[in-house]
Formats: C-alpha cells, sequence, structure tokens
C-alpha cells in the first residue's frame, strides 16, 4: 500500500497548512497548482490575473478599515500636526497612504522636496502620537546621503520642525547594525548625522540584522514552540495512559483512546518531557547575517 503524502505550507504570516494527499503524484500536481496560483512567471500574467479577479468596492474597503479614524483616535489633527494630500494620487511616495500627517510648520512643497533624498522616497511622517504628552513616534527610510555625505535642505526642515514637536529634542533610531549603515554609504544610502538637527537630538543603533535572518530566527523559534508543545501533549497522553494502568483497567480498552499512534508506553514519558525539547540551545543566522547590509526594503527604514 502506497504510504500518503504530506504537503506542508508555511505562510508569511508563519501559520503552517498540512494537506494530506493519496500519492505523491497528487502532491506533485496540488504543489504545481499552488504556485501557479501563488506566483507568476510575466508581468502580463500577473496583470491578467488582477484583471480576472473580482477587487472589493473601494468605498466598501473604506467603511472597513479608514486610516483617517485612527488618526482621530490619536487626536489629530491639532495645533502642532496636520493632514497633508500631498500623496494623495501615490505620487510622492506609492508605498505610503494618501494622507500623511506633518508638522504645521512644514509647507507641502518642503514634503514633496524632501522625498527624493529617502530610500523609496519614504520621507519621514507621523505614525504614533501620545496625546497626552504629544510624544510623537515618525516613520522614515534611509537618507541618501551616500560616500560624499550629500544633504537636503528640504530634509533638514522637514526633521528640524519633527523634533520642534517635542519638549525634549528627539531620538534617531535607527533599527540596522552600525556597519550595515557604513555599508549602504557605499550603495548611496547612509544615516543621518544628528548635529544638522541641533544638541537636543541622539543617533542611536538597534542592531537588528536583515529582514531574512530575523524572519529566520522568528522561524526558529516557533519551531521550538511546536516542538514543546507536541512534547507537553505527548507526556499527557502517556501519563494519563499509566494512570489507568495503574487503576487495574486493562490496557487494551484505553490504549487506543488515550495513546497517540505509535506512542511507546508509560514508561517513555520521562523521555519525552518538556524538559528535554526546551533544553534544546536555539542557533540562528542573526548573527552571521547581520553585518550583510542587504538591500532589503525593511532593513533600510529606520525611525525618526
Amino acid at each position: 500500500q502506497q504510504q500518503q503524502q504530506l504537503l506542508l505550507l508555511h505562510t508569511r504570516d508563519f501559520r503552517v497548512f498540512t494537506l494530506v494527499c493519496d500519492t505523491r503524484l497528487q502532491a506533485l500536481r496540488l504543489l504545481r497548482l499552488i504556485n501557479q496560483r501563488a506566483f507568476f512567471a510575466t508581468d502580463a500574467a500577473l496583470r491578467q490575473h488582477v484583471a480576472d479577479t473580482r477587487l472589493p468596492d473601494p468605498a466598501e474597503a473604506r467603511r472597513t478599515l479608514s486610516y483617517l479614524q485612527d488618526f482621530c483616535r490619536l487626536a489629530l489633527p491639532n495645533a502642532l500636526w496636520r493632514l497633508t494630500t500631498v500623496n494623495e494620487n501615490y505620487a510622492v511616495c506609492p508605498t505610503y497612504p494618501q494622507y500623511l500627517f506633518v508638522p504645521h510648520s512644514v509647507t507641502d512643497d518642503v514634503v514633496t522636496a524632501a522625498a527624493p533624498f529617502r530610500q523609496k522616497s519614504r520621507l519621514p511622517v507621523l505614525s504614533y502620537l501620545y496625546a497626552p504628552t504629544q510624544a510623537a513616534i515618525c516613520r522614515c527610510a534611509q537618507p541618501l546621503r551616500g560616500m560624499f555625505f550629500r544633504g537636503s535642505d528640504a530634509d533638514t526642515a522637514l526633521l528640524c520642525a519633527l523634533f520642534r514637536t517635542g519638549a525634549r529634542g528627539g531620538v534617531i533610531v535607527d533599527a540596522r547594525p552600525q556597519l550595515a549603515a557604513l555599508g549602504n554609504m557605499l550603495r548611496g544610502g547612509g544615516y543621518e548625522d544628528p548635529s544638522t538637527y541641533g544638541t537636543q537630538v541622539a543617533l542611536c543603533f538597534l542592531d537588528i540584522p536583515n529582514i531574512h535572518a530575523v524572519r529566520s530566527s522568528l522561524q526558529t523559534l516557533l519551531e521550538l514552540f511546536r516542538t514543546h508543545a507536541a512534547c507537553v501533549r505527548l507526556a499527557a497522553a502517556d501519563i494519563a495512559l499509566c494512570q489507568v494502568q495503574d487503576s487495574g483497567v486493562p490496557s487494551e480498552h484505553v490504549s487506543a483512546k488515550n495513546s497517540p499512534k505509535g506512542s511507546p508506553p508509560c514508561a517513555s514519558a520521562a523521555s519525552s518531557h518538556p524538559s528535554s525539547a526546551a533544553s534544546t540551545p536555539v542557533e540562528s543566522e542573526s548573527s552571521a547575517n547581520g553585518s550583510g547590509g542587504e538591500d532589503d526594503d525593511d532593513e533600510a527604514d529606520g525611525t525618526a
């Protein structure tokens, strides 16, 4: 009898789906079908897929998730922050929302002029505001300073205005390792010089590796939790079987219901104790990949 084939699907949000196929040929056909639906060999195939797909009504989508309603929850706009529509048609930054919040003292011309100085035009804009103290978190991509330390008057004016909204200056938090930020300068990127924005501005690096190393590290951690949970279930089933056997009930009446398929007798409970799984050291690739400075969308982003 041919053994069943398992097809494991690992999603980007770390969920795992197990598909059971009767034959290897069936599993290969299913895998080919999934690849055809998930990946497209040409741009024309992707455009055809979009044309054939029924997209949700834009009005319904806006009612479901309103970007502006979320900012109203943060008591915006206010005396310090205003709404700008320069990106209403995604002309300034295609990967930013249509509506952005910037300091009141900055004009739309300055906002538009500051965008090209940031990677993928991801200029500094407001992400979160703590209303009681007006403490703000603003997001942006790395500046395109390069090896010759280029500057932008519009970018400097925008950042200075951001820092003036706070009573205690500000901190530029670069999520990358410093070595990766230096490496990006060779390819036209770089990082901010805090002295440009005043004496109350500091710069710190978080030393977070690139997105690929972070994803691999998280995947390893999730696998550890899954192994730990499986060991706990196996140990609980074996302990329950031992307790039933000690009560004098014949094991053939309970083993099929209480013991997982192929599980050993009660003597194996100690070997499958969760401590045996939890004590295994986890080695991730984070430290190995952290200094590469690879050109990745998320790796290049910082937070002002």
